[in-house]
C-alpha cells in the first residue's frame, strides 16, 4: 500500500454477529473509499470514527489530481472502490452509468430526510437515488479579504461593471485585483462559469440538453471572451498561469489579492490554514455579480457518498452501513467541526456558525440555481483543459465553444442521452 496516496486506518474494536442463526460470527469486511485531494480532514476523521466504531478495516485512497480525469480512468479500466466520494454533478455522475454500478440507496432513512430536496436535485437518476449528501451545497461567489477592500474605499461589487471598477482601482493602487490559479487547472473554469449565471437562469443548459440551443450560444461564447479579457486587463495575478490553489488562498488570507472567484468549498480549505475565527475577521463572501440576482449551487465530491457495485456482498451491506453512519452519527460530529448548517432533517444546525457560512446559507435561501455542471446531461469535455487554452492564447473563445459542443453530441450518443 503506497504511504503517499493511501491511509490505513485498522481499528479492531468488535465482531460482527452474522448467519441465519446468529451463531457463526467473522470479521466486518474492509472498505475501500476514493477520495481527492481537496478532502477536509472532517470527512477523514468520519472514515476513522466509523472504523473505530464498527471494527472495519478503512482504506483511504486519495486521487491526485486532476480528480475527475484520473478516477474515471480507473473507473474504465474496472477498478471499484467500497465507498465513492464523487462529483454529483449530471455531466460526471452519469458517467458512473448509476443503474448499472451503482447500489440504490433510495429506501435508506436519509432520503425522506434530506433538506432542500438535495436527494431529487443531487444524485437521482431514473427515478432513484444514488447519492447521500452529507455537506451543506457550495455557493459560487467571490471572496475578497476586507481590509483590502477597506483600505481602497471598495464596496462589494454588485454588477459586473462594478467589478470591473473595483479591478481598475485596485490595480492602480498595487493590489492584485483577482488571484487565478491555473497551476491547479481546475480552478479556471469556477469564474467562467460565475459569467454563465444569468444564461443558466434563463435556461440555458435545460435547452441544450434538448438541442434547442448548443453550447456556441452567444452567451457561452461572451462569457468565454470576458473572462479572457479581464485577465488581458492585467486585473490577474501575475503568475496566473502556475499559481495553485493553495497559493490563491494564500494570497487572498495575506491581502497580496483583493478577491477570489470560487466557490464556498474553499471555506473550510481556508479555515485549516487560518482558523476559522481569522478567516471570519479577515474574509467576506458576496455572491457573484449577475442581473439576474441569481446564485448558482453546486454539492461537491467532498460531501456526496456513492456506493459502488462490486459483486461482494458482504462488502456492499459493509458499504450501506457507513452511508447509514454518514447520515447520523456521523453526519453530527461533522458538522461540530465543519460549523455549516445541516441538510438532514431532524438533525440541527451546529452551534458556533460562522457569520460567512451564515452568509452563504443567506445567498442559497436567497434565490439559488443547480450550476452547469448539476443540469449538464453529459460532459462537454475537459473543459478546465479548454478555459487554461484559451487563457494561453491557444484558442480563442469561439474555438473552445466549438469543442464544448463537439464532446458534449460525443457524450450524449455514448450515454444514451434522449434525443442524440
Amino acid at each position: 500500500m503506497s504511504s503517499k496516496n493511501r491511509l490505513s486506518l485498522i481499528i479492531l474494536t468488535t465482531l460482527l454477529t452474522i448467519g441465519a442463526s446468529g451463531c457463526g460470527s467473522a470479521e466486518p469486511a474492509p472498505l475501500t473509499f476514493w477520495i481527492s485531494q481537496q478532502t477536509p480532514q472532517s470527512v477523514k476523521d468520519g472514515i476513522a470514527a466509523f472504523g473505530e466504531q464498527g471494527g472495519v478495516e478503512a482504506e483511504i485512497v486519495t486521487i491526485p489530481d486532476p480528480f475527475e480525469t484520473n478516477t474515471l480512468t480507473k473507473w474504465t479500466a474496472g477498478e471499484r472502490p467500497d465507498v465513492l466520494y464523487w462529483q454529483p454533478a449530471k455531466k460526471f455522475f452519469a458517467q458512473l452509468v448509476p443503474r448499472v454500478n451503482l447500489q440504490d440507496l433510495s429506501g435508506m432513512d436519509f432520503v425522506k430526510k434530506a433538506k432542500h430536496r438535495l436527494a431529487a436535485e443531487s444524485g437521482a437518476a431514473d427515478g432513484r437515488t444514488y447519492i447521500a449528501t452529507v455537506g451543506f451545497p457550495s455557493i459560487f461567489g467571490l471572496f475578497y479579504n476586507r481590509n483590502v477592500f477597506a483600505e481602497n474605499k471598495i464596496t462589494p461589487p454588485k454588477s459586473y461593471a462594478e467589478l470591473l471598477a473595483a479591478s481598475k482601482k485596485l490595480k492602480a493602487a498595487g493590489v492584485t485585483p483577482m488571484s487565478i490559479a491555473g497551476g491547479d487547472a481546475w480552478t479556471m473554469q469556477v469564474p467562467v462559469y460565475e459569467l454563465f449565471t444569468d444564461p443558466v437562469a434563463a435556461g440555458l443548459v435545460e435547452k441544450i440538453n434538448t438541442r434547442a440551443a448548443s453550447w456556441q450560444d452567444p452567451a457561452v461564447v461572451s462569457a468565454l471572451s470576458t473572462f479572457k479579457s479581464y485577465i488581458d486587463s492585467g486585473y490577474a495575478n501575475a503568475d496566473h498561469k502556475t499559481a495553485t490553489y493553495a497559493d490563491q488562498q494564500s494570497a487572498l488570507l495575506e491581502g497580496r489579492a483583493a478577491m477570489v472567484a470560487q466557490a464556498s468549498w474553499m471555506l473550510s480549505a481556508l479555515a485549516e490554514t487560518a482558523g476559522a475565527a481569522e478567516v471570519d475577521r479577515s474574509i467576506g463572501f458576496v455572491p457573484w455579480p449577475t442581473a439576474s440576482a441569481k446564485v448558482m449551487w453546486q454539492s461537491s465530491n467532498n460531501a456526496s457518498v456513492m456506493l459502488p457495485k462490486t459483486g461482494d456482498p458482504a462488502s456492499e451491506r459493509a458499504a450501506r452501513d457507513y452511508v447509514t453512519y454518514a447520515t447520523t452519527t456521523g453526519y453530527r460530529a461533522y458538522l461540530d467541526v465543519a460549523k455549516e448548517p445541516s441538510v438532514i432533517e431532524g438533525i440541527a444546525d451546529p452551534p458556533g456558525m460562522s457569520a460567512l457560512q451564515r452568509t452563504v446559507a443567506d445567498a442559497y435561501a436567497a434565490g439559488s440555481i443547480p450550476s452547469v455542471d448539476m443540469q449538464a446531461a453529459a460532459s462537454f469535455g475537459d473543459f478546465p483543459a479548454l478555459v487554461g487554452e484559451l487563457v494561453a492564447g491557444r484558442a480563442s473563445a469561439a474555438d473552445v465553444a466549438r469543442t464544448m459542443q463537439a464532446e458534449f453530441e460525443k457524450n450524449a450518443k455514448l450515454i444514451g442521452v434522449e434525443g442524440f
